[in-house]
């Protein structure tokens, strides 16, 4: 990513500072968010530096594992690097979360129970997928709150993505923070625009996560070494994705990654037509039909 670990270190020092001192925007403890940074940023510079996996030949970030050690799946987790051992990691997205909260709070979440709406049973889990931390954050359980508008995300909330009408289709990720000054206009009046969305704008919003085979925008599981020359590697890392706003703030939709096709802001209304076919082809709406959701849960640190 163009963004520094110290630039985001410094940016969440100054927003838990804001935070603290305006009434309308939540805290937010950032050591989780923080802890996980700096090991993508030690996984990622290892890769730069073409070390992949380590002396036994095992990958060094790995998508994959299980909460527990089972037959076939060992034990998710992380280590980062000390002298003699290089950073690793072994997750999928959620547990992610869920071992960074364990490690830097002592976070359980099994001490709360919940109703599952796939299962429709009530549970609990050291280890929940991101359809149930839906269901805890709606019970208020683990959450203190959550939003759906932009504006009100701080960092370190969870982001939470999944399909109301097939809840498993879900992912979980921590936000780092919205770049509006990046933001752009919904190009309106063209044969592809869409009426509804006019007066809407794309932010690129930088996240945090364990993922496999799919990147986001900026990714720093996209190593080049050498010039030229890209290898895709899986597990933990930040990335850009889009989210669509209304005016207010409020979340119309997602992209998993930036539209890669034409441009937005330029003078010749093909390319900007380009622009809004792969933003549309890319969306996932907030609501209706087929909607794949997101919010931003405030955890109860």
């Amino acid at each position: 990513m163009k963004t520094t670990l110290n630039h985001i270190l410094a940016s969440l020092i100054t927003a838990g500072a804001v935070a603290l001192g305006t009434s309308a925007v939540r805290a937010q403890a950032t050591g989780h968010l923080a802890e996980g940074l700096l090991l993508s940023t030690q996984i990622a510079d290892q890769a730069a530096q073409g070390i992949f996996t380590d002396a036994a030949n095992v990958p060094l970030n790995q998508y994959g594992g299980s909460w527990s050690a089972s037959a076939g799946k060992p034990k998710s987790g992380y280590s980062l690097a000390k002298p003699g051992s290089p950073a690793r990691n072994l997750t999928t997205c959620a547990p992610l979360i869920s071992r960074l909260l364990q490690n830097v709070y002592g976070w359980k979440w099994s001490n709360y129970s919940f109703f599952d709406p796939v299962t429709s049973t009530v549970v609990t889990t050291a280890s929940p997928y991101p359809y149930q931390m839906v269901a805890l954050l709606n019970a208020g359980k683990g959450f203190t709150g959550s939003t759906t508008d932009l504006d009100q995300a701080v960092a370190g909330d969870v982001l939470l993505f999944w399909r109301p009408s097939q809840p498993t289709d879900d992912h979980a990720a921590l936000f780092i923070e919205a770049r509006w000054d990046d933001a752009v206009s919904y190009p309106t009046g063209l044969p592809a625009s869409v009426p509804a969305l006019a007066g809407s704008r794309l932010v690129p919003v930088e996240i945090l996560d364990s993922t496999g085979d799919t990147l986001h925008s900026e990714d720093s599981r996209l190593i080049e070494r050498p010039a030229g020359t890209f290898t895709v590697t899986h597990g933990i890392g930040t990335g850009v994705i889009g989210i669509l706003v209304a005016a207010d703030g409020q979340v119309l939709g997602h992209t998993w990654s930036l539209p890669t096709n034409g441009d937005p802001t330029s003078a010749d209304a093909d390319v900007r037509n380009a622009w809004v076919i792969n933003l549309n082809s890319r969306l996932e709406t907030q609501t209706g039909a087929g909607a794949r959701s997101i919010v931003f849960g405030h955890l109860a640190l």
